[in-house]
């Protein structure tokens, strides 16, 4: 099935590794460290049932996103997966990759479905509440073609 895509892999992973000879080891090890996060996340995220990607219904929900800022994680969290479902993004929660300065991901893996990774960095509340609503941003501007 993905021999057709080996000549891509092949050129893809020639271009990463060129690129990761010009960086630091300690820049080195974040960057893999991501890339390997970034393919984990997509795998969890297949696991989780969404409906097609629908921006005004997501734009609809943002008040009541917004009114559980005031809430424990244990009362939002249930809540906020099944919001992120109905609106077609499959919501994944990371622990924190240490020294990676990420907060948050998007990434679309098809036309009508986006994934939302957000790491639990000392699960700060004021740090989650925006990097969470800094992703969303990107998620509605559907630009499919880049990860954030």
């Amino acid at each position: 099935m993905y021999a057709n895509f080996a000549p891509l892999i092949t050129a893809t992973l020639t271009v990463a590794i060129f690129l990761l000879s010009l960086l630091s080891l300690k820049t080195k090890g974040v960057l893999k460290a991501l890339f390997v996060l970034s393919i984990i996340t997509v795998n969890i995220s297949k696991g989780i049932e969404t409906k097609p990607y629908n921006a005004e219904r997501l734009k609809g929900y943002l008040p009541e996103l917004r009114g559980m800022t005031v809430k424990k994680p244990e009362e939002f969290l249930p809540r906020m997966r099944e919001i992120f479902a109905e609106c077609g993004v499959a919501f994944v929660l990371l622990p924190h990759l240490k020294n990676s300065g990420v907060n948050g991901a998007v990434k679309w893996v098809s036309e009508d479905r986006v994934v939302l990774a957000m790491n639990n960095r000392g699960l700060d509340a004021d740090k989650f509440w925006f990097s969470l609503f800094h992703e969303i941003k990107h998620v509605l501007q559907q630009n499919k073609n880049c990860i954030y």
